[in-house]
C-alpha cells in the first residue's frame, strides 16, 4: 500500500499528463492544417455540367488544327475524370496558375474571327492564351485531359472570357488569368456559357443551366472599367463590387 503523500504525488502527475495530452490534441490538428496548401478550402463539390453539344469556338478549331495533341484524349486519361486533389496537386495548380499569369504579358487579339488566335506560351496574349498554356503545361505534368477543361464565360461587365477548369475530387476549381489564386467554381461570379467535352477534347457542350452561377449586380463604374483596362486585364480583386451587393441565382449541380 502507498502512503497518502505518495498517492497525492501520483494524482498530481496524472493530472499534469492529462493537461499536456489535452493541449497536444488541440495544437496538433492546427499545425497539420497549416502545413502545405489548404485543400479543404476548395472542397465545394460543385461542378460545371455540360448539356448538348454545340459548335466549338472557331479559334479552338484553328488551335486544334495546329496542336492536334492538345485536342485528343491523352493516354493518361484512362484515369477517372476527377483527379484526387491532394496538397501536392493543389500546389501544382497554384504554381502553374501563377507561373503562366506571370510569363504572358496581357495583349488583346485583333478584332474579328480571324484575329482571335489561341497560342501556347506566347510572350503576349489574352485570356485564351493563358488558359490553353496552363492546360498544356499540366498535361505534360501527368494530369488527365479529362480533368482539364476549357470553359467560356461572360464577365459581370459583359466581356467574353475563357478559363481553365481542373476537375478534381473536391469539385471543379478555376485557373484564371484575372486572379492569382485558384478558386472553387462556386466562388466565381461568372456566367458560364460552354465547356470542353471531357470525353472528346475537340468538341464542346453548352453549360447546363442548373450549373450556371450568375452574378446580378449594379454595373461597374466607367472609372473602374477604364482603370482595369489600362492595366491590360480585368482584375476582379480590384474591380468587383462587394459580395454583399451581389444576388446569386441558379443552382450548382454536385
Amino acid at each position: 500500500m502507498f502512503s497518502a503523500s505518495v498517492r497525492k504525488s501520483y494524482l498530481r502527475r496524472a493530472r499534469h499528463l492529462a493537461m499536456v495530452a489535452g493541449s497536444l490534441a488541440v495544437l496538433l490538428p492546427a499545425a497539420t492544417a497549416n502545413a502545405g496548401p489548404r485543400v479543404s478550402a476548395l472542397a465545394s463539390g460543385h461542378v460545371i455540367s455540360g448539356a448538348e453539344q454545340v459548335l466549338a469556338p472557331f479559334a479552338h478549331v484553328r488551335f486544334c488544327a495546329m496542336h492536334r495533341d492538345q485536342c485528343q484524349v491523352q493516354r493518361s486519361s484512362i484515369r477517372k475524370s476527377r483527379m484526387r486533389l491532394t496538397p501536392e496537386r493543389m500546389a501544382t495548380l497554384t504554381s502553374v496558375n501563377h507561373a503562366v499569369n506571370a510569363a504572358i504579358s496581357p495583349k488583346a487579339d485583333a478584332p474579328g474571327l480571324l484575329g482571335d488566335t489561341w497560342s501556347i506560351a506566347p510572350a503576349r496574349g489574352d485570356c485564351d492564351d493563358y488558359a490553353v498554356s496552363k492546360r498544356a503545361r499540366l498535361l505534360t505534368q501527368g494530369w488527365s485531359s479529362r480533368s482539364l477543361l476549357l470553359v467560356s464565360a461572360t464577365l459581370p461587365d459583359g466581356q467574353e472570357h475563357l478559363v481553365l477548369v481542373a476537375r478534381t475530387s473536391a469539385g471543379d476549381v478555376v485557373l484564371d488569368n484575372l486572379r492569382r489564386d485558384v478558386r472553387p467554381v462556386s466562388a466565381v461570379r461568372y456566367q458560364w456559357r460552354s465547356i470542353q467535352d471531357e470525353a472528346h477534347p475537340a468538341f464542346w457542350r453548352r453549360v447546363d443551366a442548373r450549373s450556371m452561377l450568375v452574378a446580378v449586380a449594379p454595373p461597374i463604374s466607367e472609372e473602374q472599367v477604364r482603370t482595369v483596362r489600362l492595366a491590360g486585364r480585368y482584375d476582379l480583386a480590384a474591380a468587383e463590387l462587394p459580395a454583399a451587393n451581389l444576388a446569386l441565382r441558379g443552382v450548382l449541380t454536385r
